[in-house]
C-alpha cells in the first residue's frame, strides 16, 4: 500500500470513529459535505492523526524499527533486535515469548 494511500485510508478511519463522517470525498450537496462535530472531538481527530503521522514518521527514520502493525500484537515490540524470524511467516518476539504472523493480529 503506498503511503498515501494508507494515509487517506487512516484519515477516513478517523472521520468515520471519531468524526461520524462517512466519507471524505466530496459529494456536492450541502448536507452531506458539511457536518456538525464538538471541538473535543476534534481534539480527539487532530490527536489520531497526528499520533498516525508521528509513527509513519519514526518506522520511516528508525531503520531498526519495524511498522506498528507487524509489530508484537502481544506487547507492542517493534525493535527488530527483539524480533526473531522463526520461518518464512513467523516472528518470534524475545521481549514477552509471543509467536505470531506480522501484519495479522490475533
Amino acid at each position: 500500500m503506498s503511503t498515501t494511500t494508507k494515509r487517506d485510508t487512516q484519515l477516513a478511519a478517523i472521520a468515520k470513529t471519531i468524526l461520524n463522517i462517512p466519507t471524505l470525498k466530496r459529494r456536492w450537496a450541502d448536507h452531506l459535505d458539511f457536518h456538525d462535530v464538538a471541538v473535543w472531538q476534534v481534539e480527539q481527530a487532530l490527536r489520531e492523526a497526528y499520533s498516525a503521522g508521528y509513527e509513519a514518521a519514526v518506522t520511516e527514520l528508525d531503520p531498526e524499527r519495524v511498522a506498528p502493525e507487524d509489530g508484537c500484537p502481544r506487547c507492542g515490540e517493534t525493535n527488530t533486535d527483539h524480533l526473531v524470524w522463526e520461518t518464512d511467516t513467523t516472528v518470534h518476539c524475545t521481549n514477552c515469548g509471543t509467536r505470531y504472523r506480522p501484519g495479522k493480529r490475533q
